[in-house]
């Protein structure tokens, strides 16, 4: 009874990781957080670290839900994907442009897909949030200790 149900674990597990599938993206952050003041140097400029996890050699691909943050491969200008070798670390430059955000506090997301080079169907994503606050005040509370009492216990005696 024992090998039939190792045998059924295994056969699920094996058939599980083939829909599934490995994990391929490994990103050196997962969320990025930028306190800018107007007056401040504008664009920041971060290199996300991606490493392709999986076995093969797949296409990583980046992009930006807002348009206030551009991102391309480190050293090719406008370029927004590269084919990565297994266990192969590359660079994206994200480029956050601050001075085009209004006051507060707000957020964009960073993608980045890993695509299959046959079928071309993505095969892994992660993202990276950044949250960018601008001209925010940030207050620091005062403490004041309360000054201490001297409660004296009192007991009633019954007699």
């Amino acid at each position: 009874m024992d090998s039939i149900f190792a045998k059924l674990t295994l056969f699920l597990a094996s058939i599980f990781g083939l829909v599934t599938g490995p994990s391929y993206v490994q990103l050196g952050a997962d969320a990025l957080t930028y306190n800018f003041k107007t007056g401040d140097n504008s664009p920041i400029i971060y290199y996300l670290n991606v490493k392709n996890i999986g076995p093969l050699r797949a296409r990583f691909d980046i992009s930006s839900n807002a348009v206030w943050v551009s991102v391309s491969r480190e050293g090719f200008s406008a370029v927004t994907s590269a084919e990565i070798n297994s266990n192969t670390v590359i660079n994206f430059v994200l480029e956050i442009q601050a001075r085009n955000v209004v006051d507060g506090s707000s957020q964009a997301q960073v993608t980045v897909n890993a695509v299959d080079l046959v079928s071309y169907d993505v095969i892994d994503s992660k993202k990276t949030s950044i949250i960018l606050n601008k001209n925010i005040k940030i207050e620091t509370a005062t403490v004041v200790p309360s000054p201490l009492t001297s409660a004296v216990p009192s007991a009633t005696v019954l007699l």
